[in-house]
């Protein structure tokens, strides 16, 4: 399989392919070939290595394959991060008028490779998502280009284990469509103080060329210590769209440090719809448990209900475990979630297996 991967490259490394094309095919079959570089036999890895403050799981990799594959894919993460910049900085010249120099911290590419198994079906995904800083903006708008539906509260930004992610996952039944297959949004921050933030968007979503879905997102972010070990936090989303109107999604986290490796956290979300006139609540214990600088484990339990005048009750609830693994330096993560859920459609008497797999790939300056 590596020496198959291997001649990938060589094929993808044609000249005749569009610059960004290739770039982005060999980004992926590297991912690959690091994924099956990854078990015990290829890596010849010394797990005794991480107790010692690795930052990465490959930084202390003794195989000549995943090395020479990931010096490949820094080239690569280099020079797409190089592009991008370039591009941006190109864009914000042109928009705002001036040439002066500014460092954009937040301006990046990312690109997600989730697999999802569920019973006999298996769905194999490629998500983007671009983000642009406009820095020499007095106003410190940002532009971004996004296959995820941004004004999700679980968008990749807030999204935390357990969540059924509208994209990555299959839709919420309950909640909105996950048709949507892109988000362009211009956005700023309104105004900051110490723990607060009130965000800005404005944007069209698309479940099709022909199906443009604008909309407006009011984002109000608020952070404190209400307790010696209890920090809470709040967000708020209030969106206005063509397609759902108005609705309001609220989230309330406690998180509560055991110590410097584990962490408890209880999630309560809501999300009001004013055409539907209905409620959902989503809550979710989360137990986190940092087992090396690199890696971590989120042990979840998640319930939905629906508050309905007509029909109320639980809709479904889920045990299950993330291991997130940050692969190499600070660009490449990996996250496996198995999972375990029971649905009302069958009184709850089916335990239904999940499994979600993702490659995940950062481009920066």
């Amino acid at each position: 399989m590596i020496d198959l991967v291997a001649h990938s490259l060589n094929i993808l490394s044609n000249k005749g392919l569009p610059k960004a094309s290739r770039t982005l095919y060999q980004s992926v079959a590297l991912l690959i070939l690091c994924s099956f570089s990854a078990s015990p036999e290829a890596l010849d890895y010394d797990f005794s290595m991480t107790a010692d403050g690795s930052d990465s799981y490959f930084e202390h990799s003794e195989s000549i394959t995943a090395e020479e594959a990931l010096d490949k894919l820094q080239s690569i993460q280099s020079e797409f991060g190089e592009v991008l910049d370039s591009f941006v900085d190109s864009l914000d010249k042109w928009l705002s008028g001036s040439d002066k120099q500014v460092a954009r911290k937040k301006s990046r590419f990312i690109f997600y490779l989730p697999t999802r198994i569920e019973g006999r079906s298996i769905k194999t995904d490629l998500k983007v998502r671009a983000i642009a800083d406009l820095a020499r903006s007095s106003k410190l708008w940002q532009i971004s280009l996004s296959s995820f539906d941004e004004t999700s509260i679980d968008s990749p930004d807030e999204r935390t284990p357990g969540a059924k992610s509208k994209e990555i996952e299959e839709g919420d039944k309950n909640q909105r469509p996950s048709s949507t297959e892109a988000t362009i949004s211009l956005g700023r921050t309104v105004s900051r103080a110490p723990g607060t933030e009130l965000n800005f968007n404005v944007g069209l979503k698309f479940s099709g060329i022909t199906k443009p879905n604008p909309y407006t997102r009011l984002r109000w972010r608020k952070q404190q210590l209400i307790k010696e070990d209890v920090i809470s936090r709040k967000t708020h989303n209030l969106v206005l769209e063509r397609i759902q109107g108005l609705f309001l999604e609220s989230r309330q986290t406690f998180d509560i440090p055991i110590n410097i490796k584990h962490l408890f956290r209880s999630q309560t979300t809501g999300v009001w719809y004013r055409n539907q006139k209905n409620y959902q609540i989503n809550q979710r214990f989360i137990y986190y448990d940092k087992i090396y600088r690199h890696r971590s484990f989120a042990y979840f339990l998640d319930g939905n209900w629906t508050l309905d005048p007509g029909d109320s009750g639980m809709d479904d609830y889920a045990i299950g475990v993330n291991w997130r693994e940050k692969l190499y330096k600070d660009w490449l993560y990996a996250e496996l979630e198995p999972r375990f859920t029971w649905r009302d459609d069958d009184n709850f008497h089916q335990a239904n297996f999940g499994l979600m797999f993702m490659m995940e790939m950062h481009f920066y300056k």
